[in-house]
């Protein structure tokens, strides 16, 4: 045992936490060790003097004169010694005591180059290794886990900046972390995950044994609950959010995160230790049977030719044609409209197929160049959207069509979407509201605006697409479906096709 793992077992021992061997353990190597032992000393000394106060206040409350004439000074005295105690105990706090635990369950496992004991207290510094087979997990008290899988090395960084930290210098973490927690960090030569309350996998594979020593390593994140801050190296560092759903790669020596893309079914089963998948990770999944409240991707190249990548895209919904219309578009750097060029496509969200219809495209849509505009069915109003008011929050406001010439008029909307350019919005007569994804700023939020409660509301989507702007969004009263296609973002431009059912107001 090491002279700070016998400190650490020793103080553990005083707070009655300690076991009866680690305890012997300690105070054997204490024994053995002369600046162990006058460090034990001191912390003696300090304990004692802590539970000789308290046992000195507890007698001079119960001794002290129950009468009216000291009432008014009994009240601040006592205010006064709670506060000295809890001084006293800020003084004392002990670093180790918020540091996790070691659960081995096989294979061999080295701290500091020893071999690993079950249930072992982890000091700041620590160095976990797992070889060839093998497996284990840090337990923190509040219920985070750090599992670790076999080929893989992680150093115990203790507390942070308002967060845990560990680095991880090669192979496989599994996080999960409790809502309550302080939040945790983990960082690599790669880049840095910032989290809270969240479920993901940090993978950062170590160079190929026989490859050449410059060989690129990679960092890849994926993450099934919650919300990961993945940082840069650089000045200033470069930040992605990941959500949930989405996994991200970083290759060494790219300034930039390379490709978002969907979790697989086999890799949500696993995060979530579940028996099967989610059903919105199901590919083949029907329209009728999509849930409310998460993102969920569609692969219509499956069933036939799609439009591919483009951005600044606009579509709408045709009920004549029964389906989404590509009105507007980017490939490269041509401009496509529907039915100019013998190029019109329309999107079925029920069958999830692009189709080329002979019918002529008309009638009047309900959006914008710059998708900031919906048509209010209910009520016979247009919705605008726009994000340059003077707090930078997206305002809404309306107006009636017939008013083109006259400045809309705002609604006393809350808790408004924070900045953001070129991001989609479109409107759901069923739900009579609003839902807004994305936009240059606004990484991949999902905001829904209830009409009748004239408010908005942050959603948290158990799947999200990969963050975006210049995207088509448009609402299918068909399949009740909002439908996301296209745009540009970390990854380059989209051909990718989302949908999503807006759950109830809450």
């Amino acid at each position: 045992m090491t002279c700070e793992e016998s400190l650490a077992a020793l103080c553990a021992g005083m707070d009655g936490e300690a076991g009866r061997e680690e305890l012997a353990e300690a105070r054997r190597h204490i024994a053995g060790c002369a600046s162990c032992r006058a460090e034990a000393g001191r912390l003696g000394k300090l304990d004692a003097l802590l539970a000789a106060e308290r046992r000195r206040r507890a007698r001079w409350l119960a001794a002290a004169p129950v009468r009216a004439g000291v009432q008014f000074w009994l009240g601040p005295a006592l205010a006064a010694s709670a506060a000295a105690l809890f001084a006293a105990g800020l003084c004392l706090e002990r670093p180790w005591k918020t540091a996790p635990r070691l659960a081995v369950f096989a294979g061999e496992v080295t701290v500091n180059g020893r071999p690993a004991r079950s249930d072992q207290r982890l000091p700041v510094g620590s160095k976990v290794t797992v070889g060839e087979v093998g497996s284990a997990t840090l337990r923190y008290r509040d219920g985070t886990q750090l599992a670790l899988s076999e080929k893989s090395e992680l150093t115990y960084l203790g507390p942070g900046r308002g967060a845990r930290s560990c680095r991880l210098a090669f192979g496989r973490v599994l996080a999960k972390v409790t809502e309550n927690a302080g939040g945790l960090e983990i960082s690599s030569d790669l880049g840095r995950a910032r989290v809270l309350g969240t479920v993901f996998e940090l993978c950062v594979s170590p160079i190929l044994a026989g490859a050449a020593m410059d060989t690129p390593r990679t960092l890849r994140l994926a993450v099934a609950r919650g919300r990961v801050e993945l940082l840069l190296p650089g000045q200033p560092p470069a930040r992605q959010v990941i959500p949930a759903g989405l996994a991200a790669k970083v290759i060494e020596g790219l300034p930039r995160v390379r490709g978002c893309e969907p979790l697989p079914a086999a890799e949500w089963q696993g995060l979530l230790g579940l028996d099967s998948a989610p059903d919105f990770a199901d590919a083949r999944l029907p329209a009728e049977k999509v849930p409310a409240g998460a993102w969920v991707p569609r692969w219509p190249g499956r069933h036939g030719p799609t439009p591919g990548s483009r951005t600044c895209a606009r579509m709408a919904y045709s009920a004549e044609l029964g389906g989404g219309v590509l009105l507007e578009s980017f490939v490269g750097e041509a401009r496509r409209r529907a039915a100019a060029d013998g190029g019109t496509w329309l999107y079925d969200a029920r069958a999830d197929r692009w189709k080329q219809p002979t019918a002529a495209v008309g009638g009047r849509w309900s959006v914008t160049a710059n998708q900031g505009e919906c048509w209010d069915s209910r009520r016979g109003r247009f919705l605008c959207l726009r994000s340059d008011g003077p707090d930078g929050t997206v305002r809404i406001s309306s107006r009636l069509p017939e008013d083109r010439g006259l400045q809309p008029i705002d609604l006393r909307s809350s808790g408004a979407p924070g900045a953001r350019d070129y991001f989609a919005a479109d409107y759901s007569p069923k739900a009579d509201a609003v839902l807004l994804y994305g936009g240059a700023g606004g990484n991949s939020e999902t905001w829904a605006y209830r009409c009748a409660a004239d408010a908005w509301e942050r959603l948290s989507p158990a799947n999200n697409p990969p963050p975006r702007e210049r995207h088509a969004l448009y609402y299918d009263p068909s399949a009740d479906l909002f439908v996301i296609y296209g745009g540009e973002g970390p990854g380059g431009v989209y051909d990718d096709v989302w949908v999503f059912r807006l759950p109830g107001a809450p």
